[in-house]
């Protein structure tokens, strides 16, 4: 599913899902003392894996390429070999684009398992070659009035 920042994406996920009842990864987003994003971490749904994959640097979100192409990999396999056929990645953003090795894990977890993903809606590479993958359905969740 994709849509704008602030209209529900995780809120629906985790009704459907409930948090940590479905394997995979999910971004949560630490603010400073100015209620800016400072930090956005990659943490897992069911363990307690967790890794730094933003940092706020002069008033920009900026890639940690090393904790994606590391840790962010690890996660992303324990996702794919756990048990079951059903995922949930949330959510995929601008981050993700910095990072090759990243991106091809997630593709391969796209190709084995089943995957409720929120992605954001910017138009960047990554993110536009997931939307038109083939074997997706899209929802936009700003083209669906009143789901809440």
């Amino acid at each position: 599913m994709t849509g704008k920042k602030g209209c529900g994406k995780t809120t629906l996920i985790e009704s459907l899902t409930g948090l940590g009842q479905l394997p995979g990864v999910r971004s949560a987003v630490e603010r400073g003392p100015d209620g800016l994003p400072a930090l956005v971490a990659l943490e897992e749904r069911t363990g307690p894996g967790r890794c730094v994959i933003g940092r706020r640097i002069g008033g920009e979100m900026v890639a940690q390429v090393s904790a994606l192409n590391a840790a962010g990999v690890q996660l992303l396999h324990r996702t794919l070999v756990a048990p079951g056929e059903w995922v949930c990645v949330d959510e995929i953003g601008f981050l993700e684009e910095s990072s090759p090795l990243y991106q091809q894990a997630l593709w391969q977890l796209f190709e084995h398992k089943r995957v409720l993903a929120a992605l954001r809606k910017e138009e960047l590479p990554f993110l536009c070659r997931l939307r038109d993958r083939t074997d997706c359905f899209l929802l936009d969740l700003d083209e669906t009035e009143g789901w809440r």
